[in-house]
């Protein structure tokens, strides 16, 4: 357990957050909700240091804890693609969606990042589009851009190209949506 895990487990105990053996029935729902979010920390630590054994335990506990909040399904979703379980990752960052709403647009960008990757295209450029879309998106170019490449890899080049001209209306100076651009005209 690294330092940082250390210290997040020790203050998560000392605030009452995670019970001490047995101790869990009697949580109420935000103990149980506060500690699903810090198994999920934890789960994210585990995962960067490449301790999947460690993170795949961490973020099952946190959805035993709490399997209602869309970034604990959002971090199940990070643990199981790494894992290589893509169906079971793919329920997580469906349920993570859905239970995210219109309010999260990172969630909606990963669930679109994992769905270019491995799985339905055309649903991750619904969310890459959905995320550029909502007004809490800090980054709407980078979810354009990222359709961009999602709609060129599956074979739709209209839509590619749209997509890149929307990032750079957002952002003139978008290097990676100029370069999807040039490498369309590459291939024309």
């Amino acid at each position: 357990m690294t330092a940082r895990a250390r210290v997040l487990l020790l203050l998560a105990l000392l605030a009452g957050v995670v019970p001490i053996a047995g101790a869990e029935q009697s949580m109420t729902r935000e103990q149980r909700k506060q500690a699903a979010e810090i198994n999920a920390q934890l789960a994210i630590t585990y995962l960067k240091q490449g301790d999947l054994a460690s993170a795949r335990d961490k973020i099952d506990r946190a959805l035993e804890q709490d399997p209602k909040t869309a970034d604990t399904q959002m971090v199940a979703g990070f643990v199981y693609d790494r894992l290589g379980e893509d169906r079971k990752a793919q329920g997580h960052f469906e349920e993570a969606v859905k239970l995210a709403g219109k309010d999260n647009p990172d969630v909606l960008n990963n669930a679109a990042v994992f769905e270019c990757r491995k799985g339905d295209k055309r649903r991750g450029v619904e969310f890459f589009l959905r995320a550029a879309e909502s007004p809490l998106y800090r980054t709407p170019e980078a979810a354009y851009t990222n359709a961009g490449h999602c709609a060129r890899a599956n074979g739709d080049a209209k839509d590619a190209e749209r997509y890149f001209r929307q990032a750079l209306a957002e952002h003139p100076a978008d290097h990676l949506a100029k370069a999807g651009l040039a490498r369309m005209a590459e291939k024309k």
